[in-house]
């Protein structure tokens, strides 16, 4: 999550490392970012998730205090015909990070899932509250594991209003399955701040569970008409 990164960077922190499988989004990233003012602070590594072995490698030799992960695979329509993929990226995935966080001492894990885990009614759904199985499965290590649920992030890479906006740029028709159709959203910010009180909120109280559950109340649903 490129906002949350923006972020991050500019607090007080010793160093911020980020791993991603796909090269042109670390490609994007650096060059959305002053790396000559932040090349000591940020470092970048090109792992799949789904590799276990060489994800431990890479958390071995950064012994990371924090994980933030917000690796997934989250488009509904595209999951619903590659659902191994889906239950690779989305349940493996979360598994070995985590994993790979408590075999080297991480002391907080956020997670971060989707609104669609609450009665899940497709694979999306499903694989994050598998997920978020995944993360209980972890509550009585030392780390304290934050899990928090999302909303549809307006504009967000790949989000529905690139679709509308591509398709309004080029003049064509938008479809929707109702006229009636509604969703809650919430901004970039928005959801990069729940991120960062998630953090807050396990770090600092000491009462809390060992692994606990953050919904946002996002207000009232939007009529996507």
């Amino acid at each position: 999550m490129k906002k949350l990164i923006k972020k991050l960077i500019k607090l007080n922190i010793k160093k911020l490392y980020v791993i991603d499988n796909n090269e042109y989004n670390i490609f994007r990233l650096k060059n959305s970012i002053d790396m000559d003012k932040y090349k000591k602070k940020i470092e970048f590594s090109l792992t799949n998730i789904e590799n276990v072995d060489l994800l431990n490698l890479d958390f071995k030799r950064i012994k990371p205090n924090i994980v933030f992960h917000a690796a997934a695979l989250k488009h509904v329509s595209f999951l619903e015909s590659n659902i191994r993929q889906a239950v690779l990226t989305n349940v493996i995935g979360t598994y070995n990070t985590i994993l790979s966080a408590v075999n080297n001492q991480t002391k907080y894990f956020v997670h971060i899932s989707t609104d669609k885990a609450a009665d899940p009614k497709n694979v999306l759904g499903y694989t994050k509250i598998l997920s978020e199985y995944v993360c209980h499965n972890f509550k009585d290590t030392k780390m304290k594991i934050g899990i928090v649920r999302f909303g549809n992030v307006f504009n967000s890479y790949g989000s529905v209003a690139e679709t509308f906006k591509s398709r309004i740029l080029n003049v064509k028709k938008i479809k929707l399955s109702s006229p009636n159709v509604e969703r809650y959203f919430m901004s970039i910010d928005e959801a990069t701040n729940l991120i960062i009180s998630t953090l807050e909120l396990i770090s600092e109280n000491k009462n809390l569970k060992r692994c606990r559950t953050f919904i946002c109340d996002m207000g009232t649903p939007i009529k996507i008409k």
